[in-house]
């Protein structure tokens, strides 16, 4: 049990972010299959890591808001939550859009997040296409912690895979 808890661990950790001391960080995260973020996300929380998320966390990667506990969450000024209705993905690489999905998934979100996408006409307005942005200044309004300032702000990545706009040049 113990291996398979660091092994999905260290999954999550090279699909997501970076580990510092207990906690893993949140720069670029923009989504993809919902059942391997949700298992990923249980280990988290089952683990008792903090989170922080210090850039866009897309599509699947918002789920990290139904399995860790909001205390363990933080939100720097470049954070933020994506939405859009999920999709399910065909063999053919078709997406198409899935009402059933995307209600599983809110149901699963903190009220807090429920009542903000309600707010924006949840389920029946969302697209796959478009994102509807909830800006760390939402969150802090909404009581998420602000994280402390980040020590590696402006330090190229040097994370596999690299992040998009990340390394020499690109002012990431």
């Amino acid at each position: 049990m113990k291996k398979a808890l660091l092994a999905g661990i260290a999954t999550l950790l090279l699909a997501t972010g970076t580990a510092h001391a207990g906690k893993i960080v949140l720069r670029y995260d923009k989504g993809g299959l919902m059942q391997q973020y949700i298992d990923h996300y249980r280990i988290v929380a089952n683990a008792g890591m903090d989170v922080e998320i210090r850039g866009p966390c897309a599509s699947a990667c918002t789920q990290i808001m139904a399995f860790v506990p909001s205390e363990r969450i933080c939100f720097d000024k470049h954070g933020t939550l994506e939405f859009h209705m999920a999709a399910r993905i065909y063999p053919d690489n078709k997406r198409v859009p899935s009402p059933i999905l995307t209600e599983s998934m809110w149901i699963q979100f903190p009220e807090n997040i429920r009542t903000w996408l309600k707010g924006k006409g949840w389920v029946e307005k969302a697209t796959i296409e478009n994102y509807w942005v909830l800006t760390s200044e939402d969150l802090w309004a909404m009581g998420y912690r602000k994280c402390e300032d980040d020590p590696f702000e402006g330090i190229p990545s040097t994370s596999y895979p690299p992040r998009p706009g990340s390394g020499p040049g690109s002012g990431g």
